[in-house]
């Protein structure tokens, strides 16, 4: 604030939890008592429950939403509709991530050529593929494979058997 800062977000996890344990939102009403300007809180933002928990606990003045919105890229927005509208709105169906998910695989590999980026997506495939059964298994599966389209094979049989 006295270096001219505009805002501050601040993360509430410290680097020793990296990325386990839980964001400590009370830490940053404890700044926020103690500034003038526009406090951002981030941390364990994954819901619009949870961001209204933050705000409620942090009395931050808005969130900023990290890894909560891998696999879900609705979530900024339902935050922000259900906040400044009142309007909630479900997350993402299965189906719905699964084709968000191959949208990303298609971008990926016009970017980075199909080797590369299949490969890349890789590591996004927790996100968009949990909370169902056999979601660990077949998260096991889909990582082997290297072309596109055995990965939309193999993400279009999650559909037919769910």
């Amino acid at each position: 604030q006295e270096a001219g800062a505009d805002f501050i977000t601040i993360h509430a996890r410290t680097r020793s939890q990296m990325y386990g344990g839980h964001a400590d939102w009370e830490k940053i009403a404890e700044l926020k008592r103690n500034v003038n300007i526009p406090v951002f809180a981030n941390g364990d933002i994954v819901s619009i429950e949870t961001a209204e928990e933050c705000l409620e606990k942090s009395h931050a003045d808005g969130v900023a939403v990290g890894r909560g919105a891998l696999g879900d890229v609705t979530l900024i927005s339902r935050i922000e509709q259900y906040l400044n509208k009142g309007k909630y709105t479900p997350p993402p169906t299965l189906e719905e991530k699964i084709c968000t998910l191959k949208q990303h695989l298609l971008k990926e590999v016009e970017l980075r050529g199909e080797d590369v980026g299949v490969k890349f997506v890789r590591k996004f495939y927790p996100y968009y593929l949990s909370g169902f059964q056999g979601a660990s298994r077949l998260r096991g599966e889909i990582v082997l494979i290297d072309r596109i389209k055995d990965v939309f094979e193999k993400l279009d049989g999650i559909l037919v058997n769910s």
